[in-house]
């Protein structure tokens, strides 16, 4: 399964609608999810937020761009062959070429493409550069940054992810003890603290 929290803004503004999820619903929707996750379905039902925070619990690379350290490699291709930077960056600043007239892969690892992804963690500010939930979310979708702060701006969901991830710690800790110590994740009830 896979969750994807609606956040849209007046076009041209850091303004949300009205309709976004705020980041309280957003942080209690997850936090209902994984509390029933957690009852039966760990193991059966796969969620793509727990099991990407479930691996980096156990120090592998993010499997989600949301909450890699970089992005760049969830592009978007228009149907004429237009290939942009990100589904969610499909402006004229974000062009990368056209796939009828240039190489896919040298697209992918352009220059621009590169400076694209490694601006992600670049312009973080520093409420996010000195949260203890940094590793887990490397301040989420750069298209969600629409809270000013510090250097930068915060991800309009963030309060709602740090209340989730919260929640997750001693469940996350248990899991990969489980795991460590050759038990599957839906073990971890024997390993809470």
């Amino acid at each position: 399964m896979q969750f994807i929290p609606i956040v849209d803004t007046i076009p041209g503004t850091n303004m949300a609608l009205a309709r976004s999820v705020s980041a309280q619903d957003w942080g209690d929707f997850l936090i209902t999810i994984f509390d029933e996750w957690i009852k039966a379905d760990i193991g059966r039902v796969f969620v793509g937020h727990f099991d990407m925070l479930l691996g980096l619990y156990a120090g592998y690379p993010s499997s989600m761009c949301v909450h890699a350290k970089t992005c760049g490699r969830a592009l978007a291709v228009e149907h004429n062959g237009d290939l942009y930077s990100c589904d969610h960056f499909v402006r004229p600043e974000n062009y990368l070429g056209n796939l009828q007239t240039a190489e896919l892969c040298a697209l992918v690892d352009s220059r621009k493409q590169q400076d694209f992804g490694q601006a992600k963690f670049a312009t973080l500010p520093r409420e996010c550069r000195t949260c203890e939930f940094l590793r887990l979310c490397y301040g989420g979708c750069p298209k969600n940054r629409l809270l000013d702060a510090s250097g930068g701006r915060l991800n309009w969901l963030c309060s709602g992810y740090k209340k989730f991830y919260r929640h997750c710690h001693p469940y996350m800790k248990a899991m990969l003890k489980a795991i460590e110590g050759g038990l599957p994740a839906a073990d971890y009830a024997r390993f809470m603290e």
